[in-house]
């Protein structure tokens, strides 16, 4: 035990009495001796304050050496316990956190071991406190999960449950999103409102669900959303693509005009059929074929051949092979 009046850190004060570049400090200090032996004997004569001051300089102070806490001894079985006040003792007490007793914010202790896995905090309208309750009760099945990337969701009776990561519902999203996997839509609507939609792969496939002529029919490409829009489809009856509009094979505007080729049934040879060349005086022609089918050795030519506003219409007919057919007869084949 320490002897405040003799400290076991240091020299008595005799013993510095002869240090003579302290003589200063030394000589203000024993004016003052009277006053430090009167601490020391009343420090002496308390044993509580005694053992403090002591374990204050060996330190080895601890909580139990506080008068407003209740420690005790502790063991292994105290374990999950935690200091709560006791207003009634007015002190701090160790006690079991299962106890409920003591509130940190509003929560009650957790059980420092609860008697069922997947313990969570379910607030108490009754007590305004929150306590802890297995998932089943909070509305959670804690059955675990089936597979990787699982959260718990709502299954639409009330609870939620384990299920894989899908976004359910409507969502809308501000900024860009950049999708590192394939996109794969699975709902019966996908509209895009963008100015400029660019795809990479050179073929866009229609129908991709269609195993056969029937099931592809009347696949193909519609413009704009209204009565009597022009289309581009799939006749699946007859295999055949219907256009219903004006097909204008364009000139590239310096030397090649219009054309289409038609190729033998082995795509090994063809014969293409152009248009005029140009010529900035040049006449819009448009030839009308024959509503009836020829008779053997008949041929195209021009039955009657009217202008108005700028464009000449013949209407061609088959007629023996005596008439003078001329140019119409090789233009006509065109359509």
């Amino acid at each position: 035990m320490t002897d405040f009046g003799r400290s076991a850190k240091g020299p008595t004060l005799t013993d510095i009495s002869s240090v003579a570049s302290n003589a200063t400090e030394i000589a203000s200090l024993y004016s003052n001796m009277a006053d430090i032996q009167d601490v020391a004997a009343e420090i002496n004569a308390t044993p509580s304050l005694r053992d403090l001051m002591d374990d204050v300089l060996n330190d080895t102070i601890s909580l139990s050496g506080l008068t407003d806490t209740t420690i005790g001894t502790l063991s292994a079985g105290n374990n999950g316990h935690v200091l709560a006040y006791n207003s009634t003792s007015g002190q701090w007490e160790v006690s079991a956190a299962s106890g409920g007793a003591s509130q940190m914010n509003q929560l009650t202790d957790v059980p420092a071991n609860p008697t069922n896995n997947g313990y969570g905090l379910k607030y108490n309208t009754t007590s305004s406190n929150y306590e802890p309750a297995n998932f089943a009760e909070i509305g959670v099945d804690y059955t675990a999960p089936s597979g990787a990337n699982q959260l718990a969701v709502s299954n639409g009776s009330g609870t939620f449950a384990f299920a894989n990561t899908n976004i359910l519902g409507d969502y809308s999203f501000a900024g860009d999103i950049t999708i590192g996997g394939d996109l794969n839509v699975t709902g019966t609507t996908t509209t895009i409102n963008t100015q400029d939609l660019n795809v990479v792969d050179a073929t866009i496939t229609v129908a991709s669900n269609a195993t056969d002529d029937a099931t592809a029919n009347g696949s193909g490409i519609a413009f704009g959303d209204y009565t009597g829009h022009a289309t581009f489809l799939y006749n699946g009856t007859d295999d055949k693509i219907e256009v219903d509009r004006t097909l204008v094979e364009k000139g590239d505007g310096s030397a090649a005009a219009g054309a289409v080729q038609y190729n033998c049934w082995n795509n090994n040879h063809y014969v293409t059929l152009e248009g005029p060349v140009h010529d900035a005086n040049g006449d819009n022609t448009v030839l009308r074929l024959p509503k009836t089918a020829p008779a053997a050795g008949e041929v195209l030519s021009v039955k009657t051949a009217n202008t108005a506003n700028g464009v000449t219409t013949a209407e061609l007919e088959f007629a023996p092979s005596g008439a003078s057919t001329g140019f119409a007869i090789a233009m006509a084949i065109v359509f």
